[in-house]
Parts: structure tokens; sequence; C-alpha cells
């Protein structure tokens, strides 16, 4: 009985080291711009891990993070915001069941419940143009995972720059 209960704690240690070491990994981010471009994916199959950037008349944003420095996070699967708006556009603002109208979505391309591609619809989106291929864009949303039920939280105000020559 004793050798268990040392054996459990032993494991226990180990378990809760290993965690605290995964907590400190550097957070990865990248915030990119795509002119004259769309997104697709089979909005039948929304458990699918895969979207398409391809040409098309719109700006698509995509927020790229391969979560990095997340409590409890011990992996650094990526995942993904990403969005459109029309191209004549210089100042955007879009919420709640607005975000449909730019295709919002989340990605998560892990080895976990809540893989795959969920529609985001509740937070904020906003942005302003700064130069011709630069925007400021807010994101305050809020994503609620397919099984876990988990609500996923994203705020952040970063620079969004074009990709060069697409």
């Amino acid at each position: 009985m004793r050798r268990t209960v040392k054996y459990l704690c032993a494991t226990i240690m180990l378990i809760l080291g290993s965690i605290g070491v995964a907590q400190t990994q550097q957070s990865h981010e990248q915030f990119v711009l795509h002119e004259h471009a769309q997104i697709t994916y089979n909005k039948v199959k929304m458990r699918s891990r895969f979207y398409k950037i391809e040409a098309g008349d719109a700006l698509v944003f995509e927020y790229i993070s391969d979560n990095g420095g997340e409590p409890g996070n011990e992996s650094e699967a990526k995942s993904y915001i990403s969005f459109q708006i029309p191209e004549d556009v210089k100042e955007f603002e879009y919420t709640d069941a607005n975000l449909q109208q730019i295709g919002a979505i989340y990605v998560q391309d892990c080895r976990c419940q809540d893989r795959g591609i969920m529609r985001i619809e509740t937070g904020s989106i906003k942005g302003v143009k700064r130069k011709k291929d630069e925007w400021d864009v807010e994101l305050d949303l809020s994503i609620k995972g397919y099984l876990t039920g988990y609500i996923y939280r994203y705020k952040r105000t970063s620079t969004y720059m074009a990709t060069p020559s697409e």
C-alpha cells in the first residue's frame, strides 16, 4: 500500500512538472492580409480542418496562432481566425449575427475534441485601413467548442499587412 501511494505521488509530481514546462512556451502569432482573395471550405463538413484562400474579389484577414503560452496547452497545434470583407471598404465593424456576413470562422488544426472549422457567432471584429496594404484590426470574439462547450476567447488588436505578390 505504501509503495502504491509513493508511486502515485511521484507520477502526479511528474505530470504537474510537465504541465508547468509546457505553459511557458513562447506564443507565435501572425496577422496576414490576403488581397484579391476569398475563403473556401466545405460548408457541409464543418469538422474538416481545411479551408483555402483562393483568388477572389475580397480582402481576407487571417490570424494564425500556435497557442503557445496558454495554461494547460502542451502542444503547438495551430488555430486560425479568418474572415473576408469587400475590397472597396475603408473601415468596418461586424458584431454577433453580422459576423456570418463576412464568413468569420475559427479553425483548430489539432488532435482535440473541438478540431475543425467553427462559425464565429459572438463578439466583434472592427478594422480601419491605414495604408494601401495595411489595416488595424480589433478582434473580440467568443467561440463555443463543438463537443466540449468550452468558450475560446480571443481579444487582439493588431496590424494586418498584405502578403507580397499573391
